[in-house]
């Protein structure tokens, strides 16, 4: 073969462990991104171990926003999730067969993004998560808490509601769309008659009391860290004098992804969370009854996130 290719996997011999079975070590190091921005890397990587059987090992480099001062995970993927496979870091200086691929080579989840849960691409995802993403043992009983108190039965519609730096139009992002308007979506797709209730899942304050205003009672919502709505800051780059906060940002947004994973029907827009829960349906085999994205475009422009959250953290001390 004449050169590295997409569906090519060269391995390393570092030693004589295992020397039967082959490995990848994932590094996905994104200090500055949100949380389904990071896993979107790793769920590429993944999917690589997937296709060419590959055992695969993680680590999530320090992040800025979700790495707990106080954690004893010095690899941040282990805050939340199990390892999907039984060996170590360490272990990569003496197995007989590695390979290794970091950022420069994650970028299937994110280059071939659809929110169609029957494409390929979904498929293909959900496939090698169903295989490897095991959450670990706080953050499954935290997740599955969660979901018990809202579904309990019943056919939910899930709305993930984008705002905050979604309002301040950067480049590559989903154009915002108004809470007006996913209101109208929901109200639309609630009169089918196929629902018991509604979970809202957003990241500002006056989303909640907008829904709760038109819906009453039938909104359910978790008591989580939110955004006031003149906000055109992410939640996962703020300062919070709560206990773990930064800890608690990435448990309550996994959260979120599974809880809409385990509605009936799904309401969003261009964003990580909703992506995540498609995929994670069909992880689970199964399909929403609706699903609809709102979809203004994709902003194009000189806007740069990255360079904009890092001026921010150096500003705040994050």
């Amino acid at each position: 073969m004449a050169g590295r290719t997409d569906d090519s996997c060269y391995l390393l011999h570092k030693g004589d462990k295992n020397p039967y079975d082959n490995y990848l070590y994932i590094k996905a190091d994104a200090p500055y991104s949100g949380w389904f921005s990071i896993m979107n890397l790793v769920i590429s990587g993944l999917l690589y171990a997937y296709k060419f059987n590959l055992k695969p090992y993680i680590e999530m480099a320090h992040s800025n926003f979700y790495s707990d001062p106080d954690s004893q995970c010095a690899n941040l993927f282990e805050q939340y999730y199990k390892q999907p496979s039984d060996i170590t870091a360490e272990d990569f200086d003496i197995l007989g067969n590695v390979a290794y691929i970091s950022n420069d080579r994650l970028s299937y989840a994110a280059e071939h993004r659809t929110y169609d849960q029957d494409s390929l691409c979904v498929n293909k995802l959900a496939k090698a998560v169903n295989k490897y993403v095991v959450l670990n043992d706080v953050t499954d009983s935290y997740v599955k808490n969660g979901i018990d108190s809202v579904i309990n039965g019943k056919r939910i519609l899930g709305v993930h509601v984008r705002g905050t730096d979604f309002k301040a139009g950067f480049n590559g992002h989903g154009q915002y769309i108004t809470t007006e308007e996913y209101i109208d979506k929901t109200k639309e797709l609630y009169k089918s008659g196929k629902y018991d209730g509604i979970f809202l899942a957003t990241d500002e304050d006056n989303t909640i009391k907008m829904f709760e205003k038109e819906f009453g009672g039938i909104v359910s919502y978790y008591d989580v860290f939110r955004a006031s709505a003149d906000s055109e800051i992410g939640l996962h780059y703020t300062r919070e004098e709560r206990p773990h906060h930064k800890y608690m940002l990435g448990l309550e947004v996994i959260r979120d992804m599974y809880t809409l994973a385990s509605c009936e029907g799904l309401i969003g827009t261009v964003s990580g969370i909703p992506y995540h829960a498609i995929i994670q349906k069909r992880a689970e085999k199964k399909k929403y009854s609706d699903i609809v994205i709102l979809n203004n475009g994709i902003n194009h422009n000189d806007k740069d996130s990255i360079k904009t959250i890092k001026d921010i953290a150096i500003k705040t001390g994050i």
